[in-house]
This record gives structure tokens, sequence and C-alpha cells, in this order.
């Protein structure tokens, strides 16, 4: 917190509502309060001050936090990717009260990972064999990259570049991140393999067998609809009798019925199945807005 503090202007209104409880209560407040007080207040808002800041997100046990770096606004740079939404919030809420253990030793893909505060919340509360994170915005690449350095995943050395794969021990699993530009870079033995990533022309899909795939807040133009589900589709195929089929969890604020409606329906016409799941245990972690509705599905391959 001390080295990732929340926005200053947030820091000072802080201060202000403390100091006037403080004040009111007849208390005294002591001088080195003052004294942060004013030297925030000389201090001024840069440029990345105005644009970015530092959220940390607590994860509901323990000491453990997700700090992400994020923009202060839900458009910018022509993305909404580079804010956290309430989905993933609620998806990452659902996973801490009931799927922890399922998540444990498993490969798991992100479709639209924005800048990482799924991902990285499930790397702190569960032990999966590999984590891919997935996007094609560069400029949200480039902070999710900074958020996966700042967080300190045990046995993580600072990303250079998207073109490696780093290799690194999840507690007590070895664990792979990946990460994708545009392209996708695997590790094929000894050799880097690159692979393109379009959701709306992807004929084949190189990335290894998948146990679970996630995504969160993707569903909310109905251009992305199609590619999402040919995506899915590709994805959840079994690749073996002998594996367990993997499954996808998809959760979506449903801020327009239309749209959802048909992205049911879409389903309905593919070789997909999908069930609510209901999100009874969870407890509330994360403080977002809980009046818009968000739905989390569980996505299968129909091998009927």
């Amino acid at each position: 917190m001390l080295k990732y503090p929340p926005p200053l202007d947030y820091q000072l209104s802080f201060l202000k509502q403390w100091m006037k409880l403080v004040e009111d209560s007849n208390q005294e407040l002591i001088e080195e309060i003052y004294e942060l007080y004013t030297s925030l207040i000389s201090k001024g808002l840069n440029d990345d001050d105005r644009n970015y800041c530092y959220k940390s997100y607590y994860l509901g046990e323990g000491d453990v936090f997700v700090t992400l770096k994020e923009s202060r606004h839900i458009v910018s740079g022509g993305t909404t990717g580079l804010c956290t939404w309430q989905a993933s919030m609620e998806l990452a809420e659902w996973i801490a009260a009931e799927q922890k253990e399922a998540f444990n030793n498993k490969h798991i893909l992100e479709l639209g990972s924005g800048i990482g505060f799924l991902g990285l919340s499930v790397l702190k509360l569960t032990s999966p064999l590999s984590y891919t994170f997935t996007d094609c915005n560069v400029d949200v690449l480039k902070l999710l990259k900074n958020n996966v350095d700042i967080n300190n995943i045990p046995g993580v050395p600072p990303i250079d570049t998207f073109t490696v794969v780093v290799k690194f021990k999840q507690k007590t699993n070895q664990c792979s991140c990946l990460f994708v530009v545009c392209y996708t870079f695997l590790m094929a033995g000894n050799q880097i393999v690159s692979t393109h990533l379009d959701w709306n022309s992807c004929e084949q899909l190189d990335f290894p067998p998948v146990d679970i795939v996630l995504a969160s807040d993707v569903i909310y133009d109905t251009e992305l609809i199609d590619p999402f589900i040919n995506v899915l589709e590709k994805l959840l195929r079994p690749v073996s009798p002998a594996r367990v089929p993997p499954v996808a969890y998809v959760a979506s604020t449903i801020r327009n019925e239309d749209t959802y409606s048909q992205f049911l329906q879409k389903i309905d016409g593919s070789s997909l199945l999908y069930k609510e799941v209901k999100n009874e245990l969870a407890k509330r972690i994360f403080y977002y807005d809980r009046r818009l509705i968000v739905s989390i599905l569980e996505i299968t391959y129909n091998n009927n």
C-alpha cells in the first residue's frame, strides 16, 4: 500500500473526513496528520496521476491483496479494457467461495483478460498448473504486464517482453504465465510457437489443452457474440475420451437484456450447453455497484 498508494485525491478526501471526525469529537489531532495533509496538497497531480491510479483489492482472507494500476476513465485509448469491471469481481467472489479446490492443478485460459484482476485473483487464491492471459489490445497488455510484475506472484521474475514464456512456481505447483499481444507465444518443447488469436477469424487454436476457460464482461456488443462462441467451441471441444472435458465460466453484467438474450440464443444454436450457476455461498468481498445483475454461466461442449 505504501509502495502503490491509492489516488492522491482519495487520500486527501479520506484525511479530510477523518480530521473532521476527530475534531467533531473534541479530540486533539496530532501534528503529523496536518503535516501529511498539507504535504499531499502541495504535491499536486501529474499527468499520470490524472489518467491512472493504483487500486488494491482485498481478497477476503489473510493479508492477500491484488494491486492494480488502472485507468481512471471508463474509456481510454479507444478501449474499455484499462479498468476493472463488475463481472470479474463477482466471478472472483464465486471462485473464492465455491471453486478454489476445483481450480487447483488445472490449466486455465482467460479470454479478454483486461488488466489482470480476475487472473491475478485466481493465481493468489488457488494453485493452477498454468494460467494464460489473453487480450487483443496492446495498451491493455502493457498494463497487464505491469500489474503481474507489481503483484509479486511467487517465483515470477519481472517480465521484459511479451514474446517470452515465463516459467514459475505457484505455491507447490509448476505454473506457466503466458501473455498474448495479437499473437500468443507458447512453449512447445524448446521452441516458441506463435499463434494468431482473432475471435473473428480463428479456424484453429494452437493452445495446449485447457481445463477451464474464464471470461468476464466480454458480451457487451452483439458483433462479439458469434466470434466469442466460435472460440469457445474450439477450446471446449474434448480432445480425448480419457481427459475430463473442459468447462468455461462466463460472467456477464446484464446492461442490455436484448444483447444478453441474443447471446443465450446463439449458444442454443451452437454445439455448446449452458446453465446458470448461483452465487449462493459467496460473501461480498469487493465494493462495486451491485444494482446491476451479473450472470455466471457454466458452459460445456455438447457431445450428443
